[in-house]
């Protein structure tokens, strides 16, 4: 499911108050009145063009990352507009116009890149994004470790890191993060995959702190917030996990993913119908994202809606042979109504392709409390 549209965030990131901010604030405006005086109105024109462009372009990489590409892709070339020597800009404006599929419009901006060089960790940054949109990620990890040993720079630990997670590298990525943190203390992204890291390591209080540092950092973005009620999930923290993805919708109401979230925490707290709503939604507006008619069939048949879910199920299963939670939904399903052959058929096929997990799952549900003193369901649990 991909985002869909969704309103304009706030601009600029919020900064933290501090001991001096009242020095920062001064100094600012001082600069601001005294620029035309002190360099000329043609060069302090430049300079709040520049800061203008730094601001628009914040905002632009927030939407680009967290709402929408295509949001974002416009808001970028914004910021191109406003300082077209910026080579950064142009990269991520790249970017953004690839993730929506422009793949001519983005290799034109990425045309005029090289020319906007200045430095040598720009340039690995910048092989950096080329290679990962080819698909090398080893020549992305590459590069970007390059750019951080020649320049550091916020945006180079992100992309690092998202690619070392992506790898399944948590250490590493943790370790990364550790430096860029020290560097970069109030950076909203990295303090975001921290928190994620530490969910993926099952280290969910500290994934919290993280994901509560972020918010912090930019509460005008919703994957921290979002990442958090996930953690509260894992966490069995139904109420707390469904305020966060409330808190989310009631700002960006069209969020797929925090509804998606919020569907499985209803269906968590056994609020089916509610859960049932938002999903049937979903699979209305995205009806070829197989992942929602996994979910969909099983609220149909815990609202009581067994033929149609039973069709949604085994929808599913023809797309995704190899998953086994379609299989054990399934078979739940045939279980719950006694169907005792379809049953075992179903959860034989789940058992073959993830025994351990298939085997938790059983014990979970009240399902199978039917089955758990039949010859034929114990000697099909202890088959190897």
């Amino acid at each position: 499911m991909g985002p869909k549209e969704s309103i304009a965030l706030e601009t600029g990131r919020p900064t933290r108050q501090t001991a001096g901010g009242r020095f920062v604030v001064v100094a600012f405006c001082c600069v601001t009145v005294l620029a035309p005086m002190l360099v000329g109105p043609a060069v302090a024109v430049e300079i709040d063009a520049r800061a203008e462009a730094q601001n628009v372009f914040r905002v632009g990489l927030g939407v680009y990352r967290e709402i929408s590409p295509a949001k974002g892709a416009a808001i970028l070339a914004k910021a191109v507009e406003l300082d077209p020597s910026n080579a950064l800009y142009a990269i991520y404006l790249s970017d953004a116009l690839y993730a929506c599929g422009d793949r001519n419009a983005s290799n034109e901006v990425a045309s005029e890149i090289p020319s906007l060089m200045r430095g040598e960790a720009l340039g690995y940054f910048h092989k950096g994004k080329r290679a990962q949109l080819r698909g090398d990620d080893e020549a992305a990890l590459f590069n970007f470790r390059e750019s951080l040993v020649v320049g550091p720079s916020a945006h180079a630990f992100y992309e690092l890191v998202a690619l070392e997670i992506k790898q399944g590298e948590l250490q590493a990525a943790e370790a990364d993060l550790g430096i860029g943190l020290k560097l970069y203390p109030h950076d909203y992204y990295l303090h975001n995959l921290l928190g994620s890291v530490r969910h993926e390591q099952g280290r969910y209080a500290e994934a919290i702190a993280s994901f509560e540092e972020a918010i912090e950092d930019n509460p005008a973005l919703p994957w921290a917030r979002i990442n958090r009620g996930l953690t509260y999930h894992k966490k069995g923290e139904y109420d707390k996990a469904l305020e966060d993805f409330d808190a989310v919708l009631s700002v960006y109401p069209d969020q797929d993913r925090g509804r998606f979230f919020k569907a499985l925490t209803l269906e968590k707290m056994k609020r089916y119908g509610a859960a049932r709503t938002i999903i049937d939604e979903l699979a209305k507006a995205n009806p070829l994202d197989a992942s929602l008619w996994l979910v969909q069939g099983w609220l149909y048949y815990k609202t009581d809606k067994v033929r149609q879910g039973e069709a949604i199920l085994k929808k599913y299963v023809q797309q995704e042979p190899d998953d086994p939670e379609g299989h054990y939904k399934l078979a739940t399903l045939y279980a719950g109504r006694r169907k005792t052959r379809d049953a075992l058929a179903r959860l034989r096929r789940a058992l073959e392709l993830n025994r351990v997990q298939t085997l938790r799952w059983i014990r979970a549900d009240a399902e199978w409390d039917h089955y758990r003193d039949s010859r034929k369901f114990k000697a099909l649990l202890e088959e190897e």
